[in-house]
Order: C-alpha cells, then sequence, then structure tokens
C-alpha cells in the first residue's frame, strides 16, 4: 500500500479511476458507507461487506490471475524436490502441477471464508524483506508442514498416474495391479494430508492478524500487521473539484 486518495463524495467516479471508458483499476478500495458498514472491492468485484458486525457475501476465491506469478516462483523453489511421472506427457504433468499448487492457495482462502470471521494471507517470496521491511509478526515461524505435505501428494500422484498410463496400455501383470493399489492407498493418505494441513493453516486466521506464507507453502508466520506508518516525506493530498 503506497498510499490513500480521498475523491470525495462520488465514489462511483472513484471505482471508476476518473475515466470515462469505465476501466476499473485493478486495486484495492474501501467505501465507508456509514458507521457499521463497509464494503471492500477489488477492482469492480465485491470482496466482502461488513454490515452491523457480520461478513457477508463471501463466496471465496476460484481463478485469479493475481496468483500466476506467486505459483509460478513457487514451483520453481520447490521443483528439484518433487519427483516427475516417467511416462505422462510433461505438459500434462506441467498443467497438474500449477493447477495444484494454485489450488492449494485458494483453498486456504476459501477455507477462511467459511468460518466467515474474515482474515488475510500475504504470500511472499522465499527470503523476501518484507518480513523486516513492511509485517510486525506477532508469532514467527518457519513450519514445512504444508509444504511437506504438498511435495508428498505431487509425489504419490506421479507415481500414481504413470502406473494408470500402463495399466490403459494393457499392461495388467500382478506387480503392476499390486503396486496401483498400493498407490491408490498412498494418495488417499496423502491427499488427506494435504488437506488437513490447508485447514491447519487456515485457522490460524482466528487469531487477529494476517498469515504469512512464502510462495513455495512455509508458513512464516501469523498475527501479523502490515506496517502503515508514514514516511516525512510522505505528501497527502485532497481532491476539491473531482473534475
Amino acid at each position: 500500500i503506497t498510499g490513500l486518495v480521498d475523491l470525495g463524495t462520488s465514489w462511483t467516479r472513484a471505482r471508476m479511476g476518473l475515466q470515462y471508458d469505465y476501466d476499473f483499476p485493478d486495486s484495492l478500495f474501501v467505501q465507508v458507507d456509514r458507521p457499521g458498514r463497509i464494503r471492500v472491492y477489488q477492482g469492480e468485484f465485491l470482496v466482502t461487506e461488513l454490515a452491523d458486525g457480520k461478513l457477508q457475501r463471501i463466496k471465496g476465491i476460484d481463478h485469479h490471475f493475481a496468483l500466476h506469478g506467486p505459483v509460478h516462483r513457487g514451483l520453481n523453489e520447490i521443483r528439484d524436490l518433487i519427483t516427475p511421472p516417467k511416462i505422462e506427457e510433461p505438459r500434462d504433468y506441467h498443467n497438474f502441477e500449477f493447477i495444484a499448487l494454485r489450488n492449494v492457495f485458494t483453498a486456504i482462502a476459501n477455507c477462511i471464508s467459511d468460518a466467515a470471521h474474515g482474515g488475510a494471507v500475504i504470500l511472499v517470496p522465499p527470503e523476501s524483506s518484507l518480513l523486516s521491511e513492511g509485517l510486525r509478526v506477532k508469532y514467527q515461524q518457519d513450519s514445512a508442514v504444508l509444504q511437506e505435505a504438498f511435495i508428498e501428494f505431487m509425489n504419490v500422484r506421479n507415481r500414481t498416474v504413470d502406473l494408470v498410463i500402463q495399466i490403459e496400455d494393457g499392461k495388467t501383470s500382478n506387480s503392476i495391479k499390486g503396486r496401483y493399489a498400493q498407490a491408490e492407498l498412498d494418495s488417499a493418505k496423502a491427499h488427506l494430508n494435504l488437506v488437513e494441513a490447508i485447514r491447519f493453516i487456515a485457522r490460524l486466521s482466528g487469531c487477529d492478524g494476517a498469515i504469512i506464507l512464502s510462495e513455495n507453502l512455509r508458513l512464516l508466520g501469523f498475527g501479523a500487521e502490515i506496517r502503515a506508518e508514514l514516511r516525512n516525506e510522505t505528501r497527502i493530498r485532497e481532491v476539491i473539484d473531482e473534475m
């Protein structure tokens, strides 16, 4: 957050960015209608509404392009820890791993939404200076519980899909059938462990403050506050005539 701009009483013009092509700026808007009623938008999309102490219109998130960068960078950090499939087409595998990691982030956000008490997840690059410069972290951590669960899920998935391809190609020896049966059990266990790790991370939003996750799925802290002290040279402007 680099600053706040007061655009007066014309909320519609504020969200239009004072333009006439209705191209909503891709930024966070906080609309205060009256005491006890606040709406939060990201660009043209209503994120949530607080009305008389209750959060409303919480529908979670599904596919958001803002996650593409963190997902790509996170995969680059942990790819050496994941054993790729030997038979599956690389394109199919890379598509799956991208969607799988993106779904971890969205699942955490949606678990927080289901709890209906609000919360925030801040994704930071590994070795980011944001922890010391931009955040106050009440409970600092360095937990790999989510990262390890995701890596195990991917490794088991990759072993399983290679066995499925062999069976579909007509290889039905007892050895392959036995390995496939074990792989299915391992897949169910790995999936459950990943789900529980996601729920564990999401529950930390019950503590006042944001959850801090690195893009490679390490829990760095929770109960975090964004530093908002004004710098000495900060200039504040009030728009008198919006035109």
